[in-house]
């Protein structure tokens, strides 16, 4: 009968548990601060990507107007996905306004990124509330 090589390996979970990397606990006032310029320096790629991703939709879009025109089926199918990516790409601008209307009010301090503390004004509030919807 063939053994393991190693019968006493643990379970991976197990491994894991003991590697665990624990992190200070940010706090209320420096949530969304940090979040904020997490973002800021990611919303360029992503402006750049849903560029580059409509200069391609549409670059087939024109390459495929012989079948467009001669399929129904096809611009069906065209016009369904031209609508979620617009509204995707929507969705990903607005909530980037709204992700700066919070950087704006950073300071006020926040239960959690997108829940807003009891005293948090009214501006902060709404944009949190409309962000975690998104």
């Amino acid at each position: 009968m063939m053994r393991h090589a190693d019968s006493r390996v643990k379970p991976l979970a197990a491994r894991r548990e003991r590697t665990r990397l624990v992190l200070p606990r940010t706090p209320p006032t420096g949530r969304l601060s940090l979040s904020s310029l997490g973002w800021a320096k990611w919303a360029p790629v992503q402006l750049t990507a849903i560029v580059a991703h409509g200069i391609g939709g549409a670059g087939l879009i024109l390459g495929n107007k012989g079948r467009l025109a001669a399929q129904p089926e096809a611009r069906t199918n065209t016009v369904v996905k031209l609508t979620i990516t617009l509204v995707a790409a929507g969705a990903s601008l607005y909530s980037g306004l709204l992700g700066a209307k919070m950087g704006e009010n950073a300071g006020e301090g926040t239960e959690g990124v997108t829940e807003p503390s009891p005293d948090a004004s009214a501006a902060l509030k709404a944009a949190q509330t409309k962000q975690r919807a998104l």
